[in-house]
């Protein structure tokens, strides 16, 4: 059983370090690219980040009608749940 146990151990010690060497990898690309990102003069770079906050923005508008739909829908869900829930009808109440 403890063979066993070193051999499991072994093979997930050698699943993390493939994974670390993966994200080390990664993090050397992303470096470089910034690198080369930052090497780029502003000017060139103009459309592309106005096209970026028009986008974010336009996201940010669209999440925002979304979430005032909702709330409203559930506030009117929530009024005609207490409406419904009240202990006498209409007709009860003026008889």
């Amino acid at each position: 059983a403890q063979e066993t146990t070193k051999r499991y151990l072994l093979y997930e010690q050698d699943k993390e370090e493939k994974v670390v060497k993966v994200l080390h990898n990664n993090i050397q690309i992303l470096e470089e690219a910034f690198k080369e990102l930052v090497a780029v003069q502003s000017e060139e770079l103009r459309d592309f980040t106005d096209l970026v906050v028009d986008v974010l923005s336009s996201e940010d508008i669209h999440a925002s009608e979304y979430n005032q739909d909702e709330s409203s829908e559930q506030h009117e869900s929530g009024l005609e749940k207490k409406k419904s829930s009240s202990k006498f009808t209409k007709e009860q109440i003026e008889a």
